[in-house]
């Protein structure tokens, strides 16, 4: 079947631009992991760059595509199949109650994670990619008054959720539905691009680091936050706790990299990135500081929902849910705590 399907154009309709190291699929089909295959069950495959090839149709996207139709050399359609745009390419999905999430978190991390150190000043352009529901966005544009705001993401709906966010909050920003390794900016844009918990949702970051160089003014800065889902620690140790964060990091592997926080240092370095910062950010609660309760609170608002996917990857429903309920004990237990790494990494585009 793969054999008579070189004689086959496949045109994929995208809600964002798509990379150029996607464009041998749009040149024809062709066998290979680096190509698109056909999905023996009637879906399509797609892989950018040697990843793993997804069934498009009954999985995830990658890419965004909401369309996707198969035609003969002389362009006769053959028939066509609707895709999900990323409905699960996002491990949280795209909920209602994931927005607010989202801006619930934003609000606990921003002076504990997102904003300190950070000089950027009225007047700059900054970037963010991968901007999701513009939580983020927003609390950057609230802590430096002044500075002109664009954000981009794969997802139509998160832009949309986006605007409301940032104009409920007086703010303004140019939003855009694109991909991250094909931004739609000239070279030099931007003085600064600034990513939190987005690169652990990639399989293959390089492109998306390419770009970021790309529309930087020289000299211009990047920032990258990622958590390293290895390092987390609870206090007592507890098998259950434990099996729940393997399961979450066999989900991220599946989905994106879960230990990309401490590559990000040698990741920009190799991009061409100079001045170069990669390190840790501790954080650590323990019984008698009300943080405990509210840091576990945050954890389980993403790892409780995360269950049902957790058990379709073969993890045990029961154990995941013991883990859930050893974590929610924590904050009650005479000595416990709950300690969490994340790292920075910072760079300059070359001058």
């Amino acid at each position: 079947m793969a054999a008579a399907m070189r004689r086959l154009w496949v045109f994929f309709w995208c809600v964002g631009a798509v990379p150029a190291s996607a464009q041998v699929c749009g040149n024809g089909v062709l066998e290979g992991d680096e190509y698109c295959e056909v999905d023996p069950r009637g879906g399509y495959y797609f892989n950018v760059s040697g990843l793993d090839c997804r069934d498009l149709g009954f999985d995830y996207c990658t890419l965004g595509c909401v369309g996707c139709e198969m035609h003969a050399p002389d362009g006769a359609p053959l028939g066509r199949d609707t895709l999900r745009p990323m409905s699960e390419g996002y491990i949280h999905g795209y909920s209602e109650e994931e927005r607010r999430r989202l801006v619930a978190q934003a609000e606990l991390w921003r002076e504990r994670f997102l904003v300190p150190g950070l000089d950027y000043r009225a007047g700059e352009k900054l970037l963010e990619i991968g901007c999701g529901v513009g939580a983020v966005l927003a609390v950057l544009g609230e802590h430096f008054p002044g500075l002109n705001l664009t954000g981009v993401d794969l997802v139509p709906s998160q832009i949309a959720a986006a605007k409301d966010e940032l104009a409920s909050r007086g703010l303004r920003a140019d939003l855009r539905v694109a991909d991250a390794g094909a931004l739609p900016f000239d070279d030099a844009s931007f003085d600064h691009v600034y990513g939190v918990w987005v690169l652990e949702h990639v399989r293959e970051p390089h492109p998306i680091l390419r770009e970021v160089r790309r529309v930087l003014r020289p000299g211009g800065t990047v920032a990258f936050h990622e958590t390293d889902y290895a390092m987390f620690h609870v206090f007592p140790d507890h098998p259950d706790v434990a099996y729940l964060g393997e399961a979450q990091r066999a989900l991220f592997r599946r989905e994106g990299d879960p230990h990309v926080a401490r590559a990000l240092g040698a990741r920009l370095v190799a991009t061409g990135f100079e001045d170069v910062t990669s390190g840790p950010m501790g954080f650590h609660y323990f019984t008698g500081d009300p943080e405990l309760a509210r840091f576990t609170d945050y954890l389980l608002g993403f790892l409780e929902p995360m269950v049902p996917r957790l058990a379709e990857l073969g993890f045990d429903e029961a154990r995941l849910r013991e883990g859930v309920a050893a974590m929610r004990a924590l904050p009650s237990l005479p000595e416990a705590s709950i300690t969490q790494f994340a790292f920075r990494a910072t760079a300059r585009a070359p001058r």
